[in-house]
């Protein structure tokens, strides 16, 4: 039924005719000027049919539908204007959080990370002088260009712009994530040319330190870790029966290696493929130090774990 058929069905009632349409004009004035209805929008048809319908008390259940659409208007406007007034009467606050990738990056202290960053230049420049190859296209020309640069400064031993160089280039590893490939200095992926056990050894193997002992300490030394061979030159004659000894560092030197080269791989979100040969390394390494803190009374700290190990 038609809102134009409900009208004139209600208006069919035995009333004089003049009051008849007054009424109903002052109805309809009434109703325009409290809900504000216009006619031309079909989704107040049910309305006005509902309102119309309550005046000449027609259709009770058109009228119960009416104040319920009323109510939920109200209360929606109530709630407008209490979310306002919420939002004008909350105070200004600084905001301390950080970025997702300062976040991500926190896993590890700033303290470790410090550590990680010293190591990890020292390392690429190893690599640098080394295995240049294992360095990605786009990284290789930044770092070529600084190396170059220190050279013709008076300062070229300290290598400080290749060190910035590096340091920047650290700070730039990104994940792998969402179908995009990582973003890292080192080729650390299934390229060829990637970073592999051996190389990370042969840093470790230039970490060493210089000791002077007793001649007699130095022999038994050298006989433990070369099968009974000992090979003592003039040159290594540090006077007062004492010999010069290369050994190696403490253990905890060799595992903040490990754990810079493990950060690395955990920025970029890449599976550490040597992780456990690094780790036989490392215990065997142990084993070397024990027998030079027995025969040369060498102080050993372990320092802190390493990161595979937290």
């Amino acid at each position: 039924m038609t809102l134009f058929s409900e009208i004139s069905k209600n208006i069919s009632l035995s009333r004089p005719r003049k009051a008849r349409v007054f009424w109903l004009v002052w109805r309809l004035f009434d109703y325009f000027l409290v809900f504000r209805v216009k006619l031309t929008l079909p989704s107040h048809s049910h309305l006005i049919t509902a309102h119309f319908s309550t005046i000449f008390n027609k259709n009770p259940q058109h009228s119960l539908q009416l104040r319920q659409h009323h109510h939920h208007a109200k209360k929606i406007k109530e709630d407008k204007n209490t979310a306002a007034t919420k939002a004008a009467a909350a105070p200004a606050a600084a905001d301390a959080r950080s970025s997702t990738d300062k976040v991500e990056r926190a896993f590890v202290g700033p303290s470790a990370t410090n550590t990680y960053s010293g190591v990890l230049i020292r390392f690429v420049l190893h690599l640098f002088d080394s295995n240049k190859n294992v360095i990605t296209d786009k990284y290789i020309s930044k770092f070529d260009a600084a190396d170059t640069y220190d050279k013709g400064t008076q300062q070229a031993a300290l290598r400080v712009k290749l060190r910035t160089e590096i340091s920047a280039a650290i700070s730039e590893i990104e994940p792998s994530r969402d179908g995009k490939p990582y973003e890292c200095f080192l080729k650390i992926g299934n390229e060829e040319g990637r970073l592999t056990y051996n190389m990370v050894c042969d840093f470790m193997a230039g970490k060493s330190n210089e000791v002077e002992v007793d001649r007699n300490c130095a022999v038994a030394y050298l006989k433990d870790i070369n099968d009974g061979e000992v090979n003592i030159t003039d040159d290594m004659d540090a006077g007062n029966g004492k010999i010069r000894v290369r050994v190696y560092q403490s253990v905890s030197a060799y595992n903040a290696v490990r754990s810079a080269v493990a950060w690395v791989y955990k920025l970029a979100r890449v599976e550490m493929p040597f992780a456990n040969d690094i780790g036989i390394y490392i215990n065997g390494l142990k084993r070397s130090i024990s027998a030079a803190k027995q025969h040369l009374g060498l102080k050993i700290t372990e320092g802190k774990a390493c990161l595979l190990q937290i």
